[in-house]
């Protein structure tokens, strides 16, 4: 269910990995599998769509930490975000988003 993928839920479930983990949540590596790439111009556009499709808000779509909707500057940005917001050190991408994702990955190398 999409109100599942919210920042608020991922929250909530790091939040419990935390306390789980206690002393030893420092050498745990947070990584998240985004489902809903699409590295496109028309970022706006794309999340409207979506949504529409999925009948849900556009803002959900855009602040699910499971979606990467937009132009490779901006998802750049938004990735730098969600590491500080949750902690997150890596993201994984379907096989079929390799290819339209490399320049988000070539940005962020070694960062």
């Amino acid at each position: 269910m999409i109100a599942d993928m919210s920042s608020a839920s991922v929250a909530q479930k790091i939040a419990v990995v935390k306390e789980k983990a206690g002393d030893r949540f420092s050498d745990i590596e947070l990584n998240i599998r985004t489902f809903l790439v699409n590295v496109t111009d028309d970022g706006l556009g794309a999340r409207e769509k979506l949504a529409k499709g999925m009948g849900v808000d556009a803002a959900l779509i855009h602040d699910s930490p499971f979606a990467l909707i937009g132009p490779p500057n901006e998802l750049i940005e938004t990735l730098q975000r969600r590491r500080e917001q949750f902690g997150l050190s890596y993201v994984i991408v379907g096989g079929d988003d390799v290819e339209s994702f490399a320049p988000v990955v070539a940005a962020l190398a070694g960062k």
